[in-house]
């Protein structure tokens, strides 16, 4: 895996101390800027299953049986996110379910999950991988987050004392977008076969940017 660069960091200083007295303490802000990357070994999967049976209630039970037969050979925790139910009989005669499933899954496994899926389709019953999603959770990027604004608080205590100040507050900007993640849907399927293959873990990457507000008081 490629080593990705370390924090890049930015900083304006502006000093406000127009006309103050001889013993007034002179405020200082400046702005501060860090990115980093969030990278993930694990990808969203959703799989779509469809089961036709001569009753409604044949093809719903079944269905869930599929979805439970997953659960076990994949030791994942599968969720129902979408369902359907045709009211009527198709031009077979036939009823028809579908469930929508997904779950998060280390890239290592994807290729059990494919042949798990894989299994599962026979006359009248079809399992499928619908979408993959190696975009990292939201506790993985929370948690690079909260590491890179940690790094710029330490970062801002240097500055502010390296000015002989003392640091007052560090407000960071909630709406600083994250960039979209990396690498694209195209070569997903191409990096978790790899994964699975022995050539090592692959990822999914996401870059964060964080900007805060610094303040200090200079005596």
């Amino acid at each position: 895996m490629t080593k990705r660069p370390a924090a890049f960091w930015t900083a304006i200083l502006v000093v406000l101390s127009c006309a103050q007295p001889a013993l007034a303490e002179t405020k200082l802000r400046w702005s501060l800027q860090a990115e980093d990357w969030v990278e993930t070994a694990t990808a969203e999967v959703s799989v779509a299953v469809s089961v036709s049976d001569k009753t409604t209630e044949a093809a719903s039970n079944a269905a869930y049986g599929l979805v439970d037969r997953l659960r076990a050979e994949t030791r994942a925790d599968w969720r129902v996110i979408a369902r359907h139910g045709a009211t009527g009989e198709d031009r077979s005669g036939l009823h028809s379910w579908t469930l929508e499933v997904m779950a998060r899954i280390d890239v290592r496994d994807y290729q059990n999950v494919e042949r798990a899926v894989g299994a599962l389709s026979v006359p009248g019953r079809n399992a499928r991988v619908s979408r993959t999603n190696m975009m990292p959770s939201l506790a993985e990027t929370e948690a690079a987050r909260e590491k890179v604004r940690a790094a710029m608080i330490g970062r801002a205590e240097a500055q502010a004392k390296a000015l002989g100040a003392t640091l007052v507050s560090v407000d960071f900007d909630p709406q600083t977008p994250a960039s979209p993640p990396q690498p694209l849907a195209r070569v997903m399927h191409a990096e978790m076969a790899m994964a699975a293959d022995g050539g090592g873990p692959r990822t999914g990457s996401m870059k964060i940017v964080e900007t805060a507000l610094i303040e200090a008081l200079k005596p």
